[in-house]
């Protein structure tokens, strides 16, 4: 499997990389070297360390798909598959040169609609050549599936949608624990308290968020719990502006930036509603743990989103970039409790009905099987 970082991988692949372990396959992970990494090696799994990154010089990729193409000759390989814009275009550059069947996720598009910049034009008419090297396509959302056709870099009946998932028992065992877990977040017992989980990066929306929730000092009861850091391959880190922002004086205690964490499951329990202002998404896993949490979902009102989020059913969606529009939609939240419980509840058993990770990782294994079988 090739993809970017091992932070990406770690978080993203792990359940795979062990589904497909478990079904007989021999997995090698091929991506940058990092902490993230080293745990996956301690796992067991053979790492092939190369030097991708989300820069978008031509020569940085090329050396990094020489690199792979040259470990693809000395080992044996029956499948690759690659995950990520980057991921995709290192893996299946390097492919070019190997025989085998190229599998090829996509989690979210790197062209956020409307006029494409002179990168992006660039970037896809790369993408469309590498697509004839790619035997099939797998995408987490519909509306990526669809859009990945129409632009020529997937054929639609090569490409599955495959959605995402989490798995509800670590999400079910944090629940006892959830007042310790407020008591240690410093949440009084009257706290209504909103939680993101993201990169902190600028197409999450957290800018967006920060001025929202600053426009909302007022609302004594409202406790913002940030999680997630930014990588140093991060192009777009906000966490200086995020330093600097005035809303961490106005909230005080209020406002809490936890960095990474380890225990997402309690900390989701923890809160009770959840907020990703996001630009653009594959189909988030981070809004798929908040409704196997319970918990009501305000989103963008972007496709990704929509695919999971139901308004006003289980939860309430708002325009990107519209941080007034986002403050009124946390405000209504806050203030009513009981439609706060509903959404969530309603999330919740549409979570557990239709975004089971086991389900997901079947369907995708099976073609990977039958990929390198025909």
């Amino acid at each position: 499997m090739c993809i970017r970082d091992s932070f990406t991988a770690f978080h993203l692949l792990r359940p795979l990389l062990l589904a497909a372990r478990t079904d007989g396959w021999d997995v090698v992970l091929a991506c940058a070297d990092g902490p993230w990494a080293a745990r996956l090696r301690v796992e067991g799994f053979e790492h092939w360390p190369i030097r991708m990154s989300r820069s978008a010089s031509p020569l940085v990729q090329l050396r990094a798909a020489a690199q792979l193409a040259f470990r693809l000759r000395r080992g044996r390989i029956d499948l690759i598959h690659t995950h990520t814009p980057a991921g995709g275009l290192v893996g299946r550059a390097a492919a070019l040169l190997w025989k085998g069947p190229v599998a090829h996720t996509f989690h979210g598009l790197p062209f956020e609609g409307g006029r494409l910049s002179p990168a992006e034009k660039v970037f896809l008419i790369v993408e469309r050549v590498l697509s004839r090297r790619t035997s099939y396509f797998f995408s987490q959302a519909q509306g990526d599936a669809e859009r990945a056709v129409a632009l020529g870099i997937a054929r639609e009946a090569e490409t599955m949608v495959i959605g995402n998932g989490v798995d509800f028992l670590r999400f079910a065992s944090a629940a006892p624990a959830r007042a310790e877990t407020r008591r240690t977040l410093g949440l009084p017992d009257d706290a209504v308290a909103l939680i993101i989980i993201a990169r902190l990066v600028r197409e999450k929306g957290l800018i967006e968020l920060a001025d929202a929730v600053r426009s909302l000092a007022g609302l004594g009861r409202l406790h913002v719990v940030l999680v997630g850091e930014s990588l140093p391959s991060d192009r777009t880190s906000i966490m200086a502006q995020l330093d600097r922002h005035p809303v961490a004086e106005e909230l005080g205690s209020r406002w809490k930036r936890l960095g990474h964490r380890t225990d997402v499951p309690a900390l989701l329990n923890a809160a009770d509603l959840f907020v990703l202002p996001t630009y653009r998404e594959g189909l988030p896993r981070s809004i798929i743990e908040a409704m196997a949490s319970g918990l009501a979902v305000i989103a963008t009102d972007i496709p990704a989103c929509r695919e999971l989020v139901r308004e006003h059913e289980t939860g309430l969606l708002v325009p990107p970039r519209d941080w007034q529009a986002l403050a009124a939609a946390i405000a209504s939240l806050v203030k009513d409790d009981r439609l706060r419980a509903e959404l969530g509840t309603r999330g919740r058993d549409v979570a557990q009905r239709e975004l089971d990770e086991s389900f997901v990782l079947r369907r995708q294994l099976a073609v990977l099987r039958r990929l390198v079988t025909r």
